[in-house]
């Protein structure tokens, strides 16, 4: 799975129920400047993509573009 999120053009990344990021796709160190190295196990709230947590939170609730299952959730195309 983690070779077709990878070759996705779309910015892709999941989280899991702590907000903590455990994928980040090719496309996502493209287009945020941050590295798959240092960007995995960090919460959402420590990482500068957005400046209000709110918005993330907002459309992991309100977007059919976020795919829950179990304790995490994928999310694309922000």
């Amino acid at each position: 799975m983690n070779k077709i999120l990878d070759s996705a053009s779309e910015f892709i990344f999941i989280i899991n129920s702590q907000k903590k990021i455990v994928l980040w796709n090719k496309s996502a160190e493209k287009k945020s400047g941050y590295s798959r190295k240092n960007i995995l196990n960090k919460s959402i709230k420590y990482v500068k993509l957005f400046e209000d947590i709110s918005i993330i939170e907002n459309f992991i609730e309100n977007n059919d573009n976020s795919i829950r299952h179990g304790d995490t959730i994928l999310i694309t195309s922000m």
